[in-house]
């Protein structure tokens, strides 16, 4: 009984003191850090801490957590059961609603802190601000939802292919181009949709993407799902991807207007006079005519007989001696 008597004051002591050097180095922690027992009191926290959380010179030593804190959320009370149990717990990106509504959003730990026994005696709380690191990730998302966005409302075909010619992804406008749905390009390549006649062009491209790293832009034709070929201009780069395989970002359009709109210039061009437009006689009396040799003939249209009326749209007027 007395050498018990004697070995309580001591063990007390030696108590005293790993709490006191533990508490030291919380209170001179650069990080914000506070120490709690098994009712989780507060047993020290340093200036940082006070500053993090707005608390000024208030007293917290023997206060508990939860009545200085009252909006602690349920998963960070069952991470502080957790951790008073012997498991070190941890978190990134979390966040705490202050009593005056504003969000902070941290990093911090809880590690348990061991008696001179080894049970456990409470847990010390270190946290980091993580505001600047949350707020360049929204920014972050914020970007990749704008490009998403571009991605599936651009005009132009966008599509992701490996070196293979698999398609891996691609937008709603090149599913139009193809005429196939998205399921069924998921089990396609290019190789199927593009006609024998270019398989040679196909080489040259992609040995100048090896030598290059981009390629075209070039025209050449899809297969489309119906059976008919569409015209298309491409350009591309070659990409890393996500798993480290290189693969190519490709940019598709559709030419089949413009290829439309170069066609009516060149009938234009080589339409000079058109006879059914144009009459040389001098009488003004409007007449009827039919019968059209160029296209913007092919309605009747009544206009007066003159010394030269030239069809404007297909034409170059000709001026006709007096």
């Amino acid at each position: 009984m007395r050498r018990a008597a004697k070995f309580k004051p001591r063990h007390d002591e030696r108590q005293g003191e790993a709490e006191a050097v533990l508490c030291s180095f919380v209170r001179s922690a650069a990080n914000p850090m506070a120490m709690f027992d098994r009712a989780m009191c507060y047993l020290e926290a340093n200036a940082a801490f006070r500053l993090q959380y707005g608390l000024g010179d208030q007293p917290l030593i023997g206060r508990s957590h939860y009545e200085v804190f009252s909006g602690i959320p349920e998963h960070w009370r069952a991470a502080h059961r957790a951790a008073l149990a012997g498991a070190t717990q941890h978190s990134s990106d979390d966040y705490l609603d202050s009593a005056t509504g504003t969000r902070q959003w941290l990093d911090w730990e809880l590690v348990p802190w061991q008696q001179v026994d080894g049970s456990i005696g409470g847990i010390v709380l270190s946290t980091r601000e993580a505001g600047p690191r949350h707020r360049d990730s929204e920014r972050l998302r914020e970007e990749q939802e704008k490009l998403r966005g571009l991605y599936q409302l651009a005009p132009l075909g966008i599509a992701l292919t490996a070196m293979d010619g698999r398609y891996i992804e691609f937008n709603e406008a090149f599913c139009r181009i193809c005429g196939y749905t998205q399921q069924e390009l998921a089990t396609l390549d290019y190789w199927q949709l593009t006609p024998d006649k270019y398989r040679e062009q196909e080489a040259e491209q992609l040995r100048q993407l090896e030598t290059t790293g981009r390629y075209g832009p070039y025209e050449k034709e899809y297969r489309r799902k119906d059976g008919t070929l569409v015209p298309l201009r491409l350009n591309g780069v070659l990409v890393t991807g996500a798993d480290g395989k290189p693969c190519i970002w490709s940019i598709v359009e559709d030419i089949t207007d413009k290829n439309a709109a170069e066609q009516r210039i060149r009938e234009r061009r080589r339409c000079r006079l058109c006879p059914t437009c144009c009459s040389t006689s001098t009488s003004t009396a409007p007449t009827m005519t039919t019968g059209p040799t160029c296209p913007s003939c092919s309605p009747p249209r009544l206009r007066p007989r003159s010394r030269a009326v030239p069809c404007m749209r297909y034409c170059r007027p000709r001026l006709l001696p007096p």
